[in-house]
């Protein structure tokens, strides 16, 4: 969508995120053991709408 002043992006499918892509999972593996928790997954699926204005 655009009115020549904002242009709405959104995606058209989820997209999927790897913690280990970024370098983030001794960080997610810290944030494991304090919450106690057994496993948190190391990938997660991302939408997203932007809109952008002049």
């Amino acid at each position: 969508m655009s009115d020549g002043k904002q242009v709405l992006a959104s995606s058209s499918q989820p997209v999927v995120l790897s913690a280990e892509t970024y370098g983030l999972t001794a960080g997610i593996d810290k944030l494991k053991s304090l919450a106690g928790l057994d496993y948190i997954g190391y990938t997660v699926p991302v939408s997203f709408s932007l809109m952008l204005e002049q």
